[in-house]
């Protein structure tokens, strides 16, 4: 079976990660998976890298260069490329990717499989309604991360149940030449036998980062025998002034940072990893953390729901509240064996369950029942 995966390069070391496990794992199964990555001409740069990635997998990556959202270039290269590839299936990553690939797909007739989070589908409605009248229902079928991503493409935007297909992640695996643990925690400034806490903080907003803060100051004193929690908060970005004035408030005991690489790479060096409601790419995060051997506090809402086992592999806090977060967090801080146990328990979990062969068998399925016009209500 020829896949055409169609993906809009961000920032590294997060989707792609995934991607290129899951085209792995594909070629793996008999699988002929190639990419298309419709790309902002700022984003060249990082095309040669995405690339050279892939080529080294022995995925083939066509470029297409778009230089705005109306560019019609895309579509046509695409329709180009699914002229020379003839593929069985279409698989779009992200909504930007989804409108593209709906397009193009329809004039070649070839069915088509999107991977749409929630907050891709709300910025996406529209492309959803037009990729659904190209192609008709039983042509286009989605393939949700997690329950609550299925829950709001059926109730906020009235896809048929029987066109979700529900496949969690892989955790990617981590790259060789990544910093190793030590030298994260020395860059961080953290001493010996310090309990540190990290979070993950979106590139468009810092709320979800101040929540964990206002939690983090909530926690009790440590015990005088054991060193006092610190606080790391990654950001993709340049942290705005208000986070940085909250972060100095707690006197040295919070540091911010961008992060450089993929976060399974920074959960290393982390003690708990704690993802609000609003965490950048909280199903990314978890996995990471889970296969980090690192505990996880979350909150009941998205991806982290169906990850977590609660008081197994990490706490799922009672409300997405500062309070809420700062009660779980302060079990871990003061219970560290049980922090630590909750992470071995987790690696066992990633390891046995979300791995990369495992998504690639379930994704198979869909594609199958897509391509033969069957209900996916049951994968």
């Amino acid at each position: 079976m020829r896949v055409l995966h169609v993906h809009r390069p961000g920032p590294p070391g997060e989707a792609e990660a995934l991607l290129l496990t899951l085209t792995a794992a594909q070629a793996t199964l008999g699988l002929e998976p190639a990419i298309a990555m419709p790309h902002a001409q700022e984003l060249a740069g990082s095309m040669v890298r995405f690339t050279s990635v892939f080529a080294a997998a022995g995925i083939e990556v066509i470029g297409l260069p778009q230089a705005g959202e109306l560019d019609p270039r895309p579509a046509l290269g695409l329709d180009e490329v699914c002229r020379r590839l003839r593929p069985d299936i279409v698989h779009t990553h992200g909504a930007v990717a989804d409108l593209v690939a709906a397009a193009a797909a329809a004039l070649r007739a070839v069915p088509v499989a999107s991977s749409l989070t929630a907050e891709d589908a709300a910025s996406a409605a529209d492309s959803l309604v037009r990729a659904a009248r190209a192609l008709g229902s039983a042509r286009h079928g989605f393939i949700a991360a997690c329950s609550a991503d299925a829950a709001q493409l059926q109730q906020r935007h009235g896809v048929p149940l029987e066109r979700i297909s529900l496949v969690p992640p892989a955790t990617p695996g981590l790259d060789s030449l990544a910093p190793s643990p030590e030298s994260l925690r020395a860059e961080w400034g953290a001493l010996a036998g310090d309990f540190l806490i990290g979070g993950f903080g979106p590139s468009h907003s810092a709320r979800g980062l101040s929540i964990l803060l206002e939690a983090f100051s909530m926690l009790p004193c440590a015990d005088a025998a054991e060193a006092p929690p610190r606080l790391v908060l990654l950001t993709m970005d340049q942290p705005p002034p208000s986070l940085q004035k909250a972060a100095a408030e707690l006197g040295g005991r919070a540091h911010l940072t961008r992060l450089r690489d993929d976060p399974q790479h920074a959960a290393g060096a982390l003690d708990l990893v704690v993802i609000p409601s609003l965490a950048r790419d909280p199903g990314v995060c978890c996995l990471a953390a889970m296969s980090a051997a690192r505990p996880v506090v979350a909150t009941k809402i998205g991806p982290p729901a169906d990850l977590v086992a609660h008081a197994v592999t990490g706490l799922l806090a009672s409300a997405p509240s500062a309070a809420a977060l700062a009660e779980a967090m302060a079990v871990c801080a003061q219970d560290r064996a049980r922090a630590r146990e909750m992470g071995r328990l987790g690696r066992l979990r990633a390891e046995s369950y979300f791995t990369p062969e495992r998504v690639a068998r379930e994704t198979l399925d869909a594609y199958r029942r897509i391509i033969r016009g069957e209900s996916l209500a049951s994968v």
